[in-house]
């Protein structure tokens, strides 16, 4: 955080800062972006850090999941309009302009890399600061580069750009930087309220919960965030009578019931006995002086009486309550926090059971798909094996057949006629498949010979 109080590579949380600054929320809702600033409501940081290290320009894959992510898919899932001319800020651009958003005694002045942002006039600053903190992500508050000059023409509405190309090429380049120097992750990375906004959107259109993919692929789900974020009690601070174990009373019977409905909050109670009527010229407090000056005696009586009711309190205090006075009631706080654990535990057990049925209904599509694969991949080998069996069928039809011209072959030709130009067709065509096969295989007719001998001639 910066002095300003707002993200350095993140974006803000909510519209809270467009709502306080009514006339930069009214640019942005001319320009179409006030609804995507309303969408980026969380991030999730383990999810921001495998798109950065995943991501090609095109797709990502985050678990089991692979996600198709380019510039019609951010305009479909941030609501984004996609008009405007193809632009990002590494094209360098030389008819913009920026002298009016200057102040007069820095409107001439001659640009080099990046000017101080309170050469801005105070009624563009809210504007830029709302830039930077939901479009470009980069902090830098302090300082106002040629290209911001470019984004506050698009939402003055006098050049017009195409956010959703924009953001694209941002986080193209981004992922190269965080895949290029992977130890300066937590520097490089960026806009990790758009990445969870687009993969929460993709994740809802393929009908898969949030919090079950969190939890199916081991990532921290939002409700452990939320816990802690919490802030936890330093130690030691509850007092060690809070802590001191309670002992175990038996109930009392119903003769031994106290008629009364309130519960006892101590173990030991101090009874001083029925009040009576204090005489008149008496001490109603038992002190030990008296109004009257004229009785002598009377000083000593008091003292004797207050004696005796400190030794009656500390008896008192003293003796401890019997085993059937009752039993032991724990304040009502407790109780209730106890009660409220049980329900949490109830409610995340049924969580789980409902997640875990979700996830099972996924493993049976699956594993449908798998099967009716299995079945097209069964069918295709059949085909095959049939296939195989055919052509094998008609190549031994073809052995046969040049069986029967070799066995021709030798015979005499007693007859001519259409028949036997039909056998001397065939014949030359064995004769030129035998002449192709010995120039092709020139060793085939030793082999053969030598299988008939029952040798071979590598081996000898």
């Amino acid at each position: 955080m910066t002095k300003t109080n707002l993200p350095l590579r993140e974006e803000l949380d909510g519209v809270w800062y467009l709502d306080a600054h009514p006339e930069v929320a009214e640019y942005f809702k001319t320009a179409g972006v006030y609804r995507y600033c309303e969408k980026l409501t969380s991030f999730h940081r383990q999810i921001a850090e495998l798109f950065a290290q995943g991501y090609n320009g095109r797709t990502v894959k985050i678990g089991p999941e692979e996600f198709h992510i380019d510039e019609a898919a951010i305009a479909d899932c941030t609501g984004l309009p996609r008009t405007g001319e193809y632009w990002f800020k590494t094209t360098h651009s030389t008819d913009v302009e920026f002298r009016s958003y200057l102040l007069p005694a820095h409107s001439g002045i001659t640009w080099k890399k990046d000017i101080p942002a309170d050469f801005l006039k105070p009624e563009w600053k809210a504007l830029l600061k709302a830039i930077k903190a939901y479009i470009t992500c980069e902090g830098r508050y302090h300082r106002v580069m040629f290209y911001h000059f470019k984004l506050l023409n698009h939402f003055t509405g006098r050049e017009v750009i195409n956010l959703p190309h924009y953001l694209h090429k941002t986080l193209e380049k981004m992922s190269k930087q965080v895949q290029d120097k992977p130890t300066k992750l937590a520097t490089r990375l960026s806009h990790p309220g758009l990445i969870t906004l687009l993969i929460k959107e993709l994740l809802r259109r393929r009908s898969i919960e949030w919090n079950t993919f969190l939890f199916w692929n081991e990532f921290q789900t939002e409700l452990a965030q939320e816990e802690a974020a919490k802030p936890k009690g330093k130690k030691g601070i509850t007092p060690k009578s809070s802590k001191r174990k309670r002992r175990a009373i038996t109930p009392p019977t119903q003769e031994e019931q106290p008629s009364t409905s309130k519960r006892r909050r101590s173990k030991r109670k101090l009874s001083f006995g029925q009040t009576k009527e204090v005489p008149q010229g008496k001490n109603p407090l038992n002190l030990p002086y008296s109004d009257s000056e004229s009785d002598g005696d009377q000083p000593q009586e008091a003292e004797q009486q207050v004696q005796g009711d400190e030794r009656q309190v500390e008896m008192t205090e003293v003796e401890e309550v019997p085993p059937s006075a009752g039993p032991s009631i724990e304040p009502s706080s407790s109780k209730r926090s106890k009660v409220n654990m049980l329900l949490q535990e109830l409610f995340r057990s049924k969580d789980n059971e409902k997640q875990t049925k979700i996830h099972n209904s996924h493993l049976i599509q699956r594993n449908m798909k798998l099967y009716d694969n299995s079945q097209e991949l069964i069918t295709l080998h059949n085909k095959t094996i049939e296939r195989n069996s055919r052509l094998m069928r008609e190549n031994a039809k073809l052995y046969r057949q040049l069986r029967l011209l070799r066995l021709e072959k030798k015979k005499p030709i007693e007859e001519e006629g259409p028949q036997s130009a039909g056998l001397d067709t065939l014949a030359a065509i064995a004769t030129i498949f035998e002449e192709d096969k010995h120039e092709d295989f020139p060793n085939e007719q030793v082999r053969r010979s030598s299988r008939l001998r029952g040798t071979h001639p590598k081996r000898a």
